[in-house]
């Protein structure tokens, strides 16, 4: 008789799933991607079991609710609804039976995502069971659904081929009557907006039978309906089927597949005296004979569900292990804990030992990561007060907990903020801090605030460098965005007044500048006399030529050229390995073809060195990341390569006890076959027609005094060398030969 009422008012799309209107087009009275006739017009039958209507509403849900679980958006579906009768095709019942999948309480709690990820499930699949569940909610809804699909038994995580009970369990018929007295009675006086076991549902005016239903429901105990093997202490009911594994499988399990060392096959198999083939074998079993056990329908399947309950998606162990009994215990002959055995065998969980996450914890640290980037500020930061609100949606691990795991992943507090892993170089956590402190400062203050074992040098270095910062005052640095005009510097303010005033005398500029700012007389001079301007006579105005190198390719020691390749050599110090800077020869700027005024980027590696000639002195940027790629120590030599736009470092290693092979190491060449005078002289670019008598004085004005020691060993080793090295300047130079023995 309830049905035939229901049926009289017409169900239509928007009444039966209102959940749909938000992806409906405003002013439309039809759906996105599929036409069920109206949105306000009573549900087509027919278009509702059709194809056409399964796959568009299938392609709908999977774009817009795959998040979403099954019991959302079918919401007066009976959890005991028999979906596993209602499946059509040989794919969609095989799936069902695979995973344990018999009534509607199963499926509730699982996303629609979780369902394209079972096995063998493709799109005709899910379009198929979307489909019968929509054909259900409106069955529901209508009060059409029939008794026989209403199952005796609640099977949840049951195995589909033992879906009835035997006799002596509860009378299933006794307890749908009782539901289904107080159920219609309920509605019948307009209390259907209660649940049937909520305790604010009035029944003093209720029937006798009815009272009695309630009474009955209220004393349900778990003991007298849950499965004896689920009643059993966690590690009793483990302990039983240890008992039914031999020694050999036991010594596997304990000492290839829950053991923290693994031991390898050959000491096992020598053991029990059968092949490391055989010993695999028996472990892959036992992974998926015990494995089973934790799948739908399997002896630890409601263990695995209330550990995976937990997991929203990961939890600490330690919480974990104070929430649920029995898992911090030993089942005997096994030498790890329950939690351990679950974390092994169970495929639907994966711990670290600290941590415990739903399938994988590199899918838990991906999203993580994933929410941080997307809520975090540049250069990835968090404030700690804000960190809840961002991450509480998705985990539900305690303030104290989240930060910890975090932390685990390489993330750290950095005034009062969650700071990024990638936050790691001097200039990430300058710009950091310039973003959270929000006001200039001094190169002393950031040292001062980030307590670091950076000088200051450095971290003047890591200034100028990053380009995302400006100079706003003369020791105060601040964000570029900050839209602060940039410091005028002093060179920039000499210059300023010679563009202004033209040629000025010299006295009368330092006066001027020095009574403008704390510089003394002599940075004025030296700025004044350099590239744009010169000092000639005592007046400064612009100069008409670029300015020279002070010491050219051939005089520079230390700098040699190899193909397209330059090399300059320097000593290792303390400052290298600190990250300080440091100034290069006039002559190397040039060589790798940077101009005066100019700056550019290295690459080293994953980074960049900045190069400049901002001032009188060309300089480099911090090579400390080159160095972590060698092993070289304070006062080593080393070259420093410049190809094209990339630096590296190379190491001098000892050379053979040639005098060739000696020369070319402190060149970084290799011995080409040449004479080494030819060899010399090529490197240094004094063209290879030199001569000894080119070369010998060339090297002395370089002050190469490595490799004139070595020349000067080679005359002592008899080789046919008539010179003295260390003759004066002015002293004629006479070479007859120069040979290895």
């Amino acid at each position: 008789m309830e049905s035939d009422e229901n049926s009289k008012v017409p169900l239509t799309w928007a009444k039966a799933f209102p959940w749909l209107a938000q992806y409906v087009r405003p002013g439309a009275t039809e759906l996105h991607d599929f036409q069920p006739r109206h949105w306000d017009a009573e549900i087509d039958d027919s278009f509702l079991a059709s194809s056409q209507f399964r796959k568009a509403i299938a392609a709908e849900v999977l774009a817009h609710f795959g998040h979403w679980q099954v019991g959302q958006l079918f919401s007066t579906i009976p959890i005991s609804l028999d979906v596993f009768s209602l499946a059509e095709s040989v794919r969609l019942t095989n799936v069902l039976k695979r995973n344990g999948i018999k009534t509607f309480d199963v499926l509730e709690s699982m996303s629609i995502n979780d369902l394209m990820n079972l096995r063998n499930v493709g799109f005709n699949t899910i379009s198929e069971l979307i489909g019968i569940l929509f054909q259900a909610e409106v069955g529901s809804q209508r009060g059409s659904i029939k008794p026989e699909q209403l199952p005796r038994v609640d099977t949840a995580l049951a195995d589909p081929s033992e879906f009835e009970r035997e006799d002596s369990e509860p009378n299933i018929t006794e307890l749908l009557t009782n539901i289904k007295l107080v159920a219609n009675w309920a509605a019948a006086n307009r209390k259907d907006e209660f649940g049937l076991f909520a305790p604010d549902l009035d029944v003093p005016d209720a029937p006798d039978i009815v009272r009695g239903a309630l009474d009955r429901l209220a004393v349900l105990a778990t003991s007298s309906w849950a499965d004896e093997k689920c009643m059993a202490p966690l590690v009793e009911h483990l302990g039983q089927f240890v008992q039914t594994l031999d020694s050999r499988e036991l010594a596997i399990i304990n000492r290839r597949i829950i053991a923290e060392k693994q031991e390898t096959l050959e000491a096992i198999s020598s053991e029990f005296d059968i092949s490391r083939e055989r010993v695999r074998q028996i472990e892959a079993t036992l992974l998926s004979k015990i494995g089973a056990l934790f799948v739908s329908g399997g002896e630890f399947a409601y263990h695995s569900a209330s550990i995976r309950n937990q997991l929203k998606p990961i939890a600490s162990v330690q919480k974990v292990l104070e929430t649920l009994s029995g898992l911090s215990e030993y089942v005997d002959s096994l030498e790890e804990p329950v939690w351990v055995i679950f974390d092994k065998f169970d495929n639907s969980i994966e711990s670290d030992g600290t941590w415990i996450a739903k399938e994988s914890l590199a899918a838990v640290e991906s999203a993580f990561s994933l929410q941080f980037s997307q809520n975090a500020t540049e250069p990835g930061l968090i404030s700690l007060e804000n960190l809840k609100s961002v991450f509480g949606d998705w985990v539900s691990l305690a303030d104290d907990e989240l930060l910890a795991y975090a932390k685990s992943l390489g993330y750290f507090e950095f005034f009062g903020h969650l700071a990024s892993p990638q936050i790691d170089s001097l200039q990430d956590k300058i710009f950091a801090f310039f973003e959270i402190s929000g006001s200039p400062a001094s190169a002393e203050e950031i040292s001062e605030a980030l307590r670091a074992s950076h000088s200051i040098g450095s971290i003047k270095n890591a200034l100028s460098a990053d380009t995302r910062l400006l100079r706003v005052g003369k020791k105060k640095w601040g964000l570029r965005d900050w839209d602060f005009q940039e410091f005028t510097t002093i060179r920039e303010k000499v210059i300023e007044t010679i563009r202004e005033n033209g040629p000025t005398l010299i006295d009368d500029l330092v006066l001027q500048i020095t009574q403008q700012f704390e510089v003394s007389p002599r940075s004025v001079t030296v700025y004044a006399s350099s590239w744009p301007l010169q000092l000639e006579n005592g007046l400064v105005q612009f100069a008409t030529e670029k300015p020279t190198p002070k010491r050219t390719f051939a005089e520079t020691k230390g700098l040699f050229a190899h193909a397209n390749t330059t090399l300059y050599r320097i000593r290792i110090t303390r400052d290298h390995l600190r990250g300080s800077g440091m100034a290069i020869p006039t002559a190397l700027a040039q060589a790798i073809g940077l101009e005066f005024g100019s700056r550019a980027q290295l690459s080293a590696g994953t980074r960049e060195i900045s190069v400049s000639w901002a001032n009188t002195q060309p300089s480099l940027g911090s090579i400390r990341s080159l160095l972590g790629d060698v092993d070289v120590e304070i006062g080593d030599l080393v070259f420093l390569q410049f190809q094209e736009n990339r630096i590296d470092l190379i190491p001098i290693r000892n050379p053979e006890n040639s005098i060739t092979s000696k020369v070319c190491s402190l060149m970084g060449v290799s011995d080409s076959g040449e004479s080494l005078e030819r060899q010399i002289a090529k490197a240094i670019r004094i063209g290879d027609s030199s001569g000894w008598g080119g070369v010998l004085p060339a090297l002395r004005l370089r002050g190469e005094s490595e490799i004139l020691g070595f020349l000067s060993e080679g005359q002592k080793d008899d080789l046919l060398f008539s010179i003295q090295v260390e003759a004066p300047r002015n002293s004629k130079l006479k070479i007859v030969g120069l040979t290895d023995n």
